[in-house]
């Protein structure tokens, strides 16, 4: 069985959590959901039940801990699960309440899904590598029009290429993004580049030579979302809809910044790690392309055509070089 582990919420810069963080809350019941006898419990039946710890040691049983009792553990008010099983979704639901009016977790239920974006901005390039609009091993200022990489001396020697902007291999700084609370001042996307008021992270640069270190950058996500809006002169909410969440079925996810009102009636509010919520609502992302995407975890949607196949060759042809030290 394969799961869904969605929204780890990336908002404040790891100080602050969606409502819907289910990485710790669930991984454990989506390992040892099958291991309890089969066909005595549904899958909601076994989830609500009993999770199990992130580490099993063999012959010893494990103990189990409702979902419940585990969010309250973990101040986290609301989860949404999705379980693949034989790469078909057997079952979605949601725990919890999304906001302070006690409103249920559901299907319909939108979390702002954090790095989950980025796979899905790769998968964008990658069809415009398919369509030979882009390719992976050119040097990326050759697509940025709006904005350039300042040039070093690492950079003369080696120019940053999409896929190491892809495998977070490009020594790009700025490893995440907070968001902006609703009626603040939001900078465009060449002051996040640059680290311009209003703008609260630094510029984004390379500091390292590309391709011979991995570190973490939504930074260089950020570059990849400028050199798609300039390639394609399409909005990246538009490209996105457009390239990947309509072909993948995935009808109510999205990436516009802020949401419509419709939508933003139906996500749940992040919460600190205290459990304290934002009171200000999800915060607003320019940074689309690392950090934009809302999302429905368990919507039958999101799975039904994503094969594990196209997503095995996504990663097969984005990690085909490998930097000093890999594996």
């Amino acid at each position: 069985m394969s799961a869904n582990l969605v929204n780890r919420g990336a908002s404040k810069q790891r100080m602050m959590k969606t409502a819907g963080v289910v990485l710790l809350a669930t991984l454990g019941a989506l390992i040892g959901v099958r291991s309890m006898a089969a066909g005595q419990l549904s899958v909601e039946q076994q989830i609500k039940a009993g999770l199990v710890p992130p580490v099993l040691v063999r012959d010893e049983a494990p103990a189990r801990t409702p979902i419940t009792v585990r969010m309250k553990e973990l101040n986290v008010p609301a989860v949404s699960i999705a379980v693949i099983h034989n790469g078909k979704l057997e079952w979605a639901g949601g725990f919890g309440t999304r906001d302070d009016k006690s409103a249920p977790v559901t299907v319909d239920t939108l979390f702002q899904a954090g790095s989950v974006s980025k796979p899905l901005t790769a998968v964008a390039v990658m069809k415009l590598v398919q369509g030979r609009t882009l390719a992976l091993d050119t040097d990326v200022n050759q697509y940025l029009k709006s904005w350039k990489i300042p040039q070093w001396p690492f950079t003369d020697r080696s120019p940053v290429t999409l896929r190491e902007l892809l495998s977070h291999s490009a020594g790009v700084t700025v490893s995440g993004f907070g968001g902006y609370a609703v009626g603040e001042p939001v900078p465009t996307l060449i002051q996040v580049l640059n680290g311009e008021p209003p703008a609260r992270t630094e510029a984004i640069r390379v500091d390292v030579a590309p391709g011979t270190i991995w570190r973490y950058s939504g930074g260089g996500y950020v570059i990849v979302q400028q050199a798609l809006l300039d390639t394609t002169g399409a909005s990246f909410p538009q490209l996105m809809r457009e390239m990947v969440l309509a072909p993948f079925g995935m009808s109510q996810s999205r990436f516009d910044q802020p949401l419509a009102p419709a939508f933003q009636a139906r996500v749940a509010v992040p919460h600190a790690f205290d459990g304290t919520p934002q009171k200000e609502g999800p915060h607003v992302y320019p940074e689309m392309a690392p950090a934009g995407l809302c999302d429905q975890p368990c919507s039958p949607q999101i799975f039904r055509t994503a094969p594990n196949q196209a997503l095995g060759a996504l990663a097969r042809n984005m990690l085909s070089k490998r930097v000093s030290g890999g594996s």
